[in-house]
């Protein structure tokens, strides 16, 4: 990857699947992309303005995305600023998939059970791994904060997404996002 998140030509993708109502899947489809252009504009103005920030790409877009998320969230809940109320009730939230696509790499983004894969030749790679309560790493952190849900059982759901990194090769065709609709009835394959 380049040294620095600035210097990348990218394409954004994404598949939100509200859980509850569609009203957040519908605020993320509107706003993740837009948040996370800001973010990235954060991030590159701290890198021409701050010497002691290092310039790897990784670490940039994991703190673009990761802003991305939680002032998604934020916005959502009503918690963006003093005098905002939350956009939907309580009961209601969504999964979130997102892909950016490089010319070196893609860089992907999730939280929650949507999915994304990509078709390289005749394989299928899993770029993303599903936040289930029944994985090792998750269980416990549900587990410790005493339940499981959507946005009106938080701490039990975050929006920290999982960030993955994967260079990109001649043999990509394309990726896939999708929710657990689609991945529910069929493999990665």
């Amino acid at each position: 990857m380049t040294d620095s998140i600035s210097q990348q030509t990218a394409h954004f993708f994404g598949v939100y699947d509200g859980h509850g109502g569609s009203q957040v899947a519908n605020y993320c489809r509107d706003h993740v992309q837009l948040a996370l252009a800001e973010e990235i504009e954060t991030v590159r103005k701290s890198i021409t303005t701050d010497r002691n920030v290092i310039g790897n790409c990784e670490d940039q877009w994991t703190k673009a995305f990761t802003n991305c998320f939680a002032r998604v969230d934020s916005e959502v809940g009503g918690n963006g600023n003093p005098d905002s109320e939350p956009i939907v009730p309580e009961t209601v939230g969504s999964t979130a998939v997102v892909a950016v696509v490089c010319s070196s790499h893609i860089i992907v983004a999730n939280c929650r059970d949507s999915r994304a894969v990509l078709c390289r030749g005749k394989e299928a790679i899993a770029l993303s791994v599903d936040h289930k309560p029944n994985r090792e790493d998750v269980y416990p952190r549900i587990e410790a904060a005493g339940g499981k849900g959507t946005n009106y059982l938080k701490p039990w759901i975050i929006p920290d997404p999982e960030i993955r990194f994967i260079p990109r090769a001649k043999e990509d065709e394309c990726p896939v996002l999708a929710s657990d609709g689609l991945w529910n009835m069929m493999s990665n394959e």
